[in-house]
């Protein structure tokens, strides 16, 4: 990683699940990854709840990373939101005149199909299309860059489905590939032993939001252009 730190109501029924091998360490191909683009201004987020839960608070994980940052963030995170369908969040909502964008997603959309098709429909194998990577190109044709904030592992990791793992590897490798994305592991910051970090089985609670959205701000704020 280039440039980073020194080394509500419940309104989706299911939320994002995993099976996956990834460990709870954010190291070698699960790491945070790319360089920050611009001087981090003017903020915004879009994706699931995990990035949406707390917001009634202001105290969502984009909220927290705006804070941290000094920035102006909106967050159009919203629970149940797939990348497909008409409740989906594949777009950047609103522009205005933001330098970076959180995003997130694929969670609800595995909850509606855990299959390889679906993995693909989200981002292709070879990096070229897919819903996450329309987000990104959206995001970029803005003058925005886009911050991929990874999943964290639920509670019990043995349930939901096993393209986790790979769905997160395609978000790095986009923010290793792409100079207009950067991905940010969350997988050691939530974990099964930090129990008072979950509201649930899988959302963060406020002091999970609080815990993930430092973790953001701290790999954006040495990377800033004043």
């Amino acid at each position: 990683f280039a440039c980073g730190p020194e080394a509500g109501e419940r309104d989706d029924e299911d939320g994002p699940g995993f099976v996956t091998d990834i460990s709870a360490s954010c190291e070698g191909d699960a790491s945070s990854t790319g360089t920050l683009v611009g001087r981090v201004d003017r903020m915004q987020a879009v994706g699931d709840s995990i990035l949406g839960w707390n917001k009634e608070e202001g105290a969502s994980i984009p909220d927290v990373t705006g804070e941290g940052l000094a920035v102006p963030m909106v967050n159009h995170a919203t629970g149940g939101a797939t990348r497909g369908g008409p409740e989906g969040s594949g777009a950047l909502d609103e522009p205005d005149g933001e330098s970076h964008v959180l995003g997130n997603g694929g969670g609800n959309d595995f909850s509606q199909e855990c299959a390889t098709q679906q993995l693909d429909r989200l981002i292709s194998e070879d990096l070229q299309s897919g819903l996450m990577v329309d987000l990104v190109d959206d995001i970029s044709r803005n003058g925005a860059q886009a911050v991929l904030v990874g999943y964290y592992l639920p509670i019990d990791r043995n349930t939901g489905c096993e393209l986790f793992d790979p769905l997160l590897r395609r978000y790095r490798q986009l923010g290793e590939t792409r100079e207009d994305v950067m991905y940010v592991c969350t997988l050691d910051v939530i974990t099964p032993e930090t129990q008072d970090r979950y509201a649930d089985e899988v959302h963060p609670s406020v002091a999970g939001s609080a815990a993930v959205g430092e973790a953001v701000a701290a790999h954006l704020r040495p990377c800033r252009r004043w």
